[in-house]
């Protein structure tokens, strides 16, 4: 059955650990005000919480206090909640945890096997006697829905995104890159594609995929920001052991929707696969609608925020054969799969990681730019052009000129205007803002899918406060 995937906006947690005042035989308290901003997935009526503090790191240590909340009877019923307690000021750091229980639509619980629950969450925070301290977590939340797509989409707010890896079709091998003498071979591809919000830009981020074999001493590496057929021999890509006979990398974007798509197509030479044993094939991708900053590492997701990124780690082959399929993401086994990753620069529980998570390159679909990690850095970034050197864009042969490439470059004739006046062109009609759902293809880019289906209208439940619903499109 084909799955889809719809992502909250944003889930954010604020402690605030206040010393308090007094003396006196008990330790000394802080105070904590803990606030959960909604959830916004459309339909949602109720959340159920769980929220613990513990005087010690990493969750140790005894209990402070632990509460089961809900968000009608401390917020809003779409998510957010407020809720004051304590911490142990004496203890000096305190874990504060957050574990969603439960989600509810109007027509009661929703399965957990429904969505993707990256808690409980974790902060560790200095409770210091006096003092204040701000804790924030936030948290995107993935939630299935059926959208006839082949492979799962995973929406980041008003993003869709699929994922794949195709090795065969009909049970026998894909063939698409041309090998040595011309005929089509054994190729894998793997697909990334991304619908964008019709008001806001959208970001699609790449890793090089690097395909690893138990045999060979040397990691294949292919170098995804060029178009079509890849040097496998110039750096950085690297084929020393010539596992793959060719590679293509497809970009660009299809359809008035703006639908990105970043695939690339690895062909397999079934010769070298005796030498080679176990090979594995490592990629990651995701998008954002607002631009992550261009860093000397790449492109570093937000610290604090636990965020969908998308995984690869599929064999490919092993010593006799081609051993993968057809993987759709988040399908069990299938070795594509989301993942929440997150960055603290600070004090961190054990759901952290304590170093900058990067993705190496950015596509931007408006301008067809793909910068890299190591290539100059221009801030502000170009409008339109490339950035030559560090904060120095060049315009050539773009019509655009000035320090970001963005002021047109005005003709004679267009400053003195046409020599009569044209005949008024008819008015277009409005534009359709239906956006189809994105798909990945195996070949070439990715063809428009069927429009989603309008959802059906949701009820406030009995005895449920009343409140504004905000009908909205199940796709972006």
């Amino acid at each position: 059955m084909s799955r889809s995937y719809r992502i909250a906006g944003s889930l954010a947690v604020y402690a605030t650990l206040a010393g308090c005042i007094g003396a006196g035989p008990t330790p000394p308290r802080g105070r904590v005000a803990i606030a959960v901003a909604p959830l916004s997935l459309p339909g949602v009526v109720d959340a159920d919480y769980t929220l613990t503090v513990t005087n010690a790191a990493g969750g140790a240590g005894e209990t402070v206090w632990t509460k089961a909340l809900s968000s009608r009877g401390y917020g809003d019923g779409a998510g957010s909640l407020s809720y004051v307690g304590t911490c142990d000021a004496e203890a000096g750091i305190n874990t504060v945890t957050l574990r969603l229980d439960a989600l509810y639509d109007a027509s009661g619980e929703l399965a957990p096997a429904s969505y993707m629950n990256p808690t409980p969450v974790a902060r560790e925070v200095g409770c210091v006697e006096g003092a204040d301290v701000a804790v924030r977590f936030d948290i995107t939340l993935a939630r299935r829905a059926e959208q006839g797509f082949f492979d799962v989409a995973v929406q980041f707010r008003d993003i869709f995104c699929s994922a794949k890896l195709d090795c065969e079709r009909d049970g026998a091998d894909l063939e698409l890159v041309h090998d040595a003498s011309g005929a089509r071979g054994m190729t894998a591809v793997l697909g990334f594609a991304c619908t964008g919000s019709l008001s806001g830009s959208t970001y699609l981020y790449f890793d090089d995929p690097v395909i690893t074999c138990s045999g060979l001493t040397q990691e294949i590496r292919v170098d995804p920001t060029g178009l079509g057929n890849v040097a496998l021999g110039a750096a950085p890509s690297a084929n020393a052991d010539g596992y793959l006979f060719g590679a293509i990398v497809f970009r660009g974007v299809e359809g008035f929707a703006g639908k990105a798509y970043w695939n690339v197509a690895f062909g397999l030479d079934s010769d070298v696969f005796d030498a080679a044993g176990t090979c594995l094939l490592r990629q990651r991708a995701t998008a954002s609608g607002e631009a992550f900053p261009q860093q000397p590492g790449g492109f570093p997701l937000p610290p604090g925020s636990v965020y969908p990124v998308i995984e690869w780690a599929v064999p490919l082959s092993d010593a006799t054969h081609r051993v993968c399929t057809q993987h759709e993401v988040d399908a069990p086994l299938s070795g594509v799969a989301t993942q929440y990753l997150g960055y603290l620069p600070v004090l961190n529980g054990f759901t952290w990681s304590p170093e900058p998570i990067r993705l190496k390159h950015r596509f931007e679909p408006a301008s067809g730019i793909v910068l890299s990690a190591g290539t100059p850095i221009c801030n502000p970034s170009c409008a339109h052009g490339v950035c030559a050197a560090a904060d120095t864009c060049d315009c050539s042969g773009t019509g655009y000129e000035g320090a970001t490439c963005a002021t047109p470059i005005c003709t004679p004739a267009a400053r003195t205007g046409p020599a009569r006046r044209p005949t008024p062109a008819t008015a277009p009609g409005p534009a359709s803002t239906a956006r189809p759902a994105p798909t990945t293809s195996t070949s070439a880019p990715p063809t428009t899918a069927a429009a989603t289906p309008t959802p059906p209208a949701r009820t406030r439940p009995a005895g449920a406060p009343a409140r504004a619903i905000r009908a909205t499109s199940a796709t972006a």
